[in-house]
Formats: structure tokens, C-alpha cells, sequence
């Protein structure tokens, strides 16, 4: 979802959204509309730091996803197996 000023109108904003009300999901353009210009300009800014701690929060949960695969990983020593065979010689 983003969100972005409404040119002209300082008491409303656009909202890019999915919407699912329909059963299908489709992106949508919703215009918010409030009675204070105070109160677009918080939602703005609180809908912003929401937006930006769940983009961190995703990158630290993909980042911990990858340490916890690679704690997992183990390497195993195999110890090659020598055969030597019994030469007989015969010196002279």
C-alpha cells in the first residue's frame, strides 16, 4: 500500500491498496477524506513509519530466515577409504 498527497486538496489523500471485498483481488485507488488538514498530514506520516518498520521487519525476518537455513547446513568429513594391496617382491 502507498499513499500520496491529493493535489489541490489538502484535507485528502490517495491510498493505493488491494482490495479483496469482491472475493477477487484487485489493486485500487481509494481517496481518503478528512475534516482537519492536521489530521491527513498525521495519517500520512503515521501510515509512512508503519509502512517503513514493516518493510525492516520483512528484510530482518528474510535475513533471519537465511541464517537459520545456513545454521543448519553441517559439512561432513568422509574419510576416503585406502586399500593398499600386498606386493610381493622378490629381490634378488
Amino acid at each position: 500500500m502507498t499513499v500520496q498527497d491529493h493535489a489541490g486538496n489538502d484535507k485528502s489523500c490517495f491510498l493505493h491498496a488491494h482490495d479483496f471485498v469482491d472475493g477477487e483481488l484487485k489493486d485500487e485507488l481509494f481517496c481518503i477524506r478528512f475534516a482537519l488538514v492536521e489530521n491527513c498530514k498525521t495519517f500520512m506520516e503515521v501510515f509512512q513509519e508503519v509502512t517503513e518498520s514493516q518493510n525492516s521487519k520483512e528484510e530482518n525476518k528474510d535475513a533471519s530466515v537465511a541464517a537459520e537455513s545456513l545454521e543448519k547446513l553441517s559439512v561432513e568429513e568422509k574419510k576416503a577409504e585406502v586399500k593398499y594391496a600386498k606386493v610381493k617382491t622378490n629381490i634378488c
